[in-house]
């Protein structure tokens, strides 16, 4: 049972892979989501996609609407503030954002469903630095699913497949 929202421990899926994996998905089961220390994900990569933001968003707001794409829904490049609401509701969200995405070759068979993320030319680091903290967290959570799939007793690379092409 999971008392509290404690953070878990990534160390652990390298010392019992098992425990690690049990943790986690108490943490799923029980209440959601789950929290997660010592991550790995080098404070510079971090740090650097930090700055590039701040520079992003730092920029007037005509610039910034030069990477919406209002057909796009959202999926790739920069959405406004007052453009999105949570499902099923009126209310409108007061957030803007960037969306990144996987990087296809042009003749992949997702290729058409998945625009390409917009470079953007006014942050030099900007494009580097986004793209790197999003290889990081997509290997954090390829390994979150490894855990995942051994605390369903599947095999480990179960997931591998069902988001190596995802959105």
């Amino acid at each position: 049972m999971i008392a509290a929202l404690d953070p878990i421990d990534l160390r652990l899926d390298a010392q019992d892979p098992d425990a690690f994996a049990a943790t986690l998905g108490a943490s799923f089961r029980e209440i959601g989501f789950a929290v997660i220390a010592h991550h790995g994900i080098d404070k510079a990569v971090i740090d650097n996609a930090l700055d590039a933001a701040k520079a992003f968003f730092a920029l007037p707001e005509t610039t910034k609407r030069g990477y919406f794409d209002p057909a796009g829904g959202g999926q790739r490049g920069y959405t406004p503030f007052g453009t999105e609401s949570a499902k099923g509701e009126t209310a409108i969200d007061q957030k803007e954002f960037w969306h990144l995405g996987r990087d296809l070759p042009g003749d992949h068979r997702h290729a058409s469903l998945m625009k390409p993320t917009p470079s953007v030319t006014e942050v030099a680091a900007f494009d580097a630095a986004s793209r790197a903290l999003f290889n990081a967290l997509d290997q954090l959570g390829q390994q979150l699913l490894r855990a995942i799939a051994r605390h369903m007793s599947l095999p480990e690379d179960w997931f591998a497949h069902r988001t190596r092409d995802g959105n």
